[in-house]
């Protein structure tokens, strides 16, 4: 199983490290991390909840927006197909729904 750590900081910066296999670190690449690395592509931006899973991401935004980022296999990252996404991505089926929490497991998130 994959180790992979997402840290939210005061003021909703996202900084992550751990193993990058599939890109579930949203740094653009499959690196290793080892220290707390920040998250270039959410920059800007505003974060409220982090949540890592098996090889992937989300991060739910102010305004109740989600990003997700990592391995897509089975629909997981909620983009409409099963590409493997490397940096952070606007899920658009939730553009306008007022998400609240979010959650990840191995093979699936909430």
């Amino acid at each position: 199983m994959v180790t992979l750590r997402l840290l939210l900081l005061e003021g909703g910066q996202v900084m992550s490290l751990g193993e990058g296999f599939a890109g579930p670190l949203g740094h653009g690449d499959e690196e290793e991390q080892h220290t707390p690395k920040l998250i270039e592509a959410l920059r800007g931006k505003k974060a409220l909840q982090v949540s890592a899973g098996g090889y992937h991401s989300l991060v739910l935004l102010e305004g109740g927006g989600v990003m997700s980022f990592g391995r897509g296999e089975g629909g997981r990252l909620g983009h409409g197909d099963e590409e493997r996404q490397y940096t952070p991505k606007l899920i658009e089926a939730l553009r306008g729904k007022r998400v609240v929490q979010v959650a990840t497991d191995y093979k699936h998130c909430l």
